[in-house]
């Protein structure tokens, strides 16, 4: 158990901090050292849209045990993507940008429709969550940070679920490498002293 004073004076690092530094570590210290402020991308706007609808879905279904209707949470994703693209903007790459932003955003939100859809007809219908968003710190005593994550789901099975939204399938190597799920292990193991059962990957691919 860690003291709310502890949290309070002990930094935290995430596994999207750790995937950030090892995909570029000078976009890792522009954005965590230095604060700088950069919208998020087309694929992570619309990927953060399809999985505050599950949110949404999920944490009244722990109650409820029934999905909220298809409409709604297409309707809340899509909602989600244009305050977001309103409130933060977004950030082009060149080929992007060459397109026209007003194209650009117009596919993805349509993209983000079509995943949101995927999500209610084949993915909410097979799962019954017992918890939603609940994060999880590991203490490290001897280090200077904790380990700080999010578990997105955890389901009456035992097992811990994840959405990923692409435009192609994951491949095992890709999966195999994502220090998000070594994460959720470890916040699993820590938590309940034991390792879940199993990590199940919902990868939704927009196949238009």
């Amino acid at each position: 158990v860690i003291s709310l004073e502890k949290k309070k004076s002990k930094p935290t690092i995430s596994p999207s901090q750790i995937a950030s530094y090892t995909r570029c570590p000078e976009a890792y210290r522009r954005r965590y050292i230095q604060k700088e402020i950069i919208p998020p991308g087309i694929s992570l706007l619309r990927g953060t849209s399809v999985h505050k609808g599950a949110e949404r879905n999920f944490s009244q279904k722990i109650e409820s045990k029934i999905d909220l209707k298809k409409t709604d949470i297409i309707d809340y994703s899509i909602n989600t993507f244009e305050e977001t693209v309103k409130n933060e903007g977004i950030y082009l790459d060149p080929e992007e940008q060459s397109r026209g932003q007003s194209v650009v955003v117009a596919e993805a939100k349509d993209s983000t429709s079509r995943l949101a859809g995927l999500l209610m007809d084949q993915v909410v219908k097979k799962y019954q969550p017992i918890e939603s968003e609940k994060v999880v710190e590991i203490d490290l005593p001897s280090s200077s940070h904790n380990l700080k994550g999010v578990i997105d789901l955890k389901i009456d099975s035992g097992n811990i679920l994840d959405l990923k939204t692409s435009k192609k399938t994951w491949s095992v190597d890709k999966v195999n490498s994502d220090a998000q799920f070594t994460f959720y292990a470890m916040m699993q193991q820590s938590e309940t002293g034991e390792p879940a059962k199993s990590i199940i990957i919902e990868n939704l691919v927009d196949l238009k």
